[in-house]
């Protein structure tokens, strides 16, 4: 006699906030609403023996009141090639994403960077999402479909990479992606052959100062207004290993001394906002 496969059983109470809310909450938004009550009562019965999440979506084996399986599937249209591009850019230059999902975060604020490629990382109609059961004879969704989305989403609070998953993209292709768009100039920004500078040629006259300089050369190297006159501010970065960020990962194994050049620079950035701070001090009058 076949050994019957261990049951997957959901969370007891459906999720109050993060992605798996986000994402619960979106496909009730959709018609999923009574499919996501029936699938967690269902779930909850022990009736989901197998759960899988690749590029194509995800899929689960969910025992009927009959006693037989039924196939159930769930996805979401994938990213085309330059939506994905886009959004890799767009995530790229800020340098707050750029940290979080490099640490292994998904920023609450992540579909910011959708901006503008005509997509969305979360489904926003129902031609957005793609659902498949067995049980041809039932409405869609149904309450196979619905465990399924119930136990995607208990996956999705552990690990919010899913979400892109979902649309064909995985974890590791999107770290990978991310870092490349970091690292590679935009050829949008680089200079062409035709516009870089070339030498200047030695028989034509040098350009000439302007006039006021000439007439007073002594005022060349003055400031054109009283030191005391001008005004400094800090403003913090968004995130505080910005420039580290920007730069790339430490080039160190040791993830200690990895962890030393953060705080150092971490260290080093307050040194300079304390020196500015008491340099403003001492330039409006105060004694120390």
């Amino acid at each position: 006699m076949p050994r019957r496969k261990k049951a997957l059983l959901p969370r007891t109470t459906p999720p109050e906030s993060g992605w798996a809310y986000r994402f619960l909450a979106r496909l009730a938004s959709l018609g999923w609403e009574d499919a996501l009550a029936e699938g967690r009562a269902v779930a909850l019965s022990g009736a989901v023996t197998s759960l899988e999440i690749g590029r194509t979506g995800a899929s689960a084996n969910v025992r009927a009141a009959a006693g037989h399986l039924e196939e159930a599937s769930l996805s979401l249209l994938p990213l085309a090639s330059l939506a994905r591009r886009r959004v890799l850019k767009a995530m790229a230059a800020r340098a707050r994403f750029a940290a979080d999902l490099l640490a292994g975060r998904l920023p609450e604020d992540v579909e910011g960077a959708f901006a503008g490629t005509g997509r969305t990382l979360l489904p926003v109609d129902a031609g957005d999402v793609v659902s498949r059961c067995s049980c041809a004879d039932g409405p869609e969704p149904c309450a196979h479909a619905g465990a399924l989305a119930v136990l995607l989403g208990d996956r999705l609070a552990e690990d919010p990479f899913l979400v892109f998953l979902l649309r064909g993209v995985a974890r590791e292709e999107l770290l990978a992606g991310l870092q490349r768009a970091r690292t590679r100039p935009d050829r949008k920004d680089e200079p062409r052959a035709a516009d870089a500078a070339s030498p200047r040629n030695p028989a034509e006259p040098p350009e000439p100062l302007l006039r006021h300089i000439l007439e007073r050369p002594e005022l060349f190297y003055r400031p054109g207004e009283p030191v005391a006159a001008l005004r400094s501010s800090y403003a913090p970065p968004d995130h505080p290993e910005a420039v580290l960020t920007r730069l790339g990962p430490p080039p160190f194994r040791d993830a200690e001394a990895s962890q030393l050049l953060v705080d150092l620079h971490r260290a080093i950035g307050l040194g300079a906002r304390e020196r500015l701070a008491e340099w403003e001090w001492r330039k409006a009058g105060g004694r120390g």
